[in-house]
């Protein structure tokens, strides 16, 4: 089982396959906490452009609000984690 680290975006790809690479590495590093100035830094885009993937993620997954995207984060990766692990534990 793959590490999540919010260098690697490549294990996330499996739990949120709906999105495109731009808007997954700002949704990850936002469910993750990250400011949403850190994010800009890190990724090398504007804070106009990481609130705009934001609201292409909520829209997509019909949320209103920056706090329910992080509770959906939470919760998918959250699931995915348990179901690799039950997996491992039923083999």
């Amino acid at each position: 089982m793959q590490a999540f680290f919010s260098y690697d975006f490549t294990p996330y790809r499996e739990v949120f396959p709906e999105l495109p690479d731009a808007q997954l590495k700002t949704f990850v590093l936002y469910g993750q906490f990250y400011k949403v100035e850190n994010i800009a830094l890190k990724l090398d885009i504007s804070v106009t452009t990481v609130y705009e993937h934001l609201n292409r993620v909520k829209e997509k997954h019909n949320i209103t609000s920056l706090f329910e995207l992080r509770l959906m984060f939470s919760s998918r990766t959250e699931c995915h984690l348990l179901r690799k692990i039950d997996a491992l534990l039923n083999i």
